[in-house]
């Protein structure tokens, strides 16, 4: 079950270590279900249930994705250049938790043409100020925040995979298992 993710993990060493030792938002956002998946691995077999390899297919799936979303941004934006992108890593979370939100409004079925628009408006605005590499006001991502308000059903909890991640962590008391260890 593990053989897959150690080798990723060995594989995205680097970015990740970058993105935790640099203390990024883009680590922020993900560092629950490392936490989680970190849980899961050193658990003995047996005591692994259904739920937690649930759990774990859902977080090596998440990290696979995001990590390589992460990436893709690198190279594309910012020629590799890890340091530059950190100028713009609340934008790039933005737009991953709008990914997030995204798959979470889709899943319950509350994804429409209006909801759409409103991504893709937020969405273009990002890729713009990426592509233009200017820096992103507090202003900006406020009008981001508005846009959503706007056009995301209030009568619901929408929770993403890190929010999830996030709660289970904290019921299974994970930082404190791990730390014993």
């Amino acid at each position: 079950m593990t053989n897959d993710y150690q080798s990723w993990l060995i594989q995205n060493e680097d970015i990740i270590e970058h993105l935790r030792h640099h203390e990024t938002i883009l680590y922020d956002r993900i560092s629950d279900v490392f936490l989680v998946m970190q849980y899961i691995i050193q658990l003995p077999k047996e005591e692994v249930n259904s739920d937690l390899e649930v759990m774990y297919d859902i977080g090596f799936s998440y990290l696979f994705s995001r990590i390589g979303e992460i990436k893709i941004y690198l190279d594309m934006y910012f020629n590799g250049d890890f340091h530059h992108m950190l100028h713009f890593d609340e934008l790039i979370n933005y737009q991953l938790y709008l990914d997030d939100l995204k798959e979470v409004l889709v899943d319950q079925e509350t994804w429409n043409d209006d909801i759409k628009h409103g991504f893709d408006q937020i969405g273009n605005q990002i890729e713009a100020i990426l592509r233009e590499e200017t820096k992103p006001t507090e202003d900006g991502i406020d009008d981001f925040n508005i846009i959503l308000l706007s056009i995301i059903p209030a009568h619901h909890e929408y929770l993403t995979v890190p929010e999830i991640f996030a709660r289970v962590s904290e019921v299974l008391n994970v930082e404190e298992k791990l730390a014993e260890e």
